[in-house]
């Protein structure tokens, strides 16, 4: 990116350190999901007596629809704008938490 002269910081947005923060956040709690299976992995064999390669193939097809996942929100985002996204997903969220609750008893 080339800076125009005369431009504040360059010709960078004020706010692109919020961004960056907000990226890393997301990044991390992705890598906290994978590092959550890798921990469950030795009490999911013991308890389903499941092979290593069928533990393999689970933990690959969640890091694939993970990855998916955050690509199609991505998206989304880039067409119905970051509010509208967050405020959907937030929303569709707690409807599930509720329902599961209601199903509880």
């Amino acid at each position: 990116m080339t800076a125009t002269p005369g431009t504040p910081n360059g010709g960078y947005s004020p706010r692109r350190w919020t961004a960056m923060t907000g990226m890393c956040v997301a990044a991390g709690m992705v890598w906290l999901s994978f590092a959550d299976f890798g921990v469950a992995v030795p009490t999911i064999s013991d308890e389903l007596s499941v092979s290593l390669p069928a533990l393999q193939w689970a933990n690959n097809a969640f890091s694939l629809s993970t990855g998916a996942l955050v690509l199609a929100a991505g998206k989304l985002g880039d067409v119905f704008g970051a509010s509208a996204c967050w405020s959907s997903a937030w929303c569709s969220w707690v409807r599930s938490r509720c329902w599961r609750r209601s199903r509880r008893g």
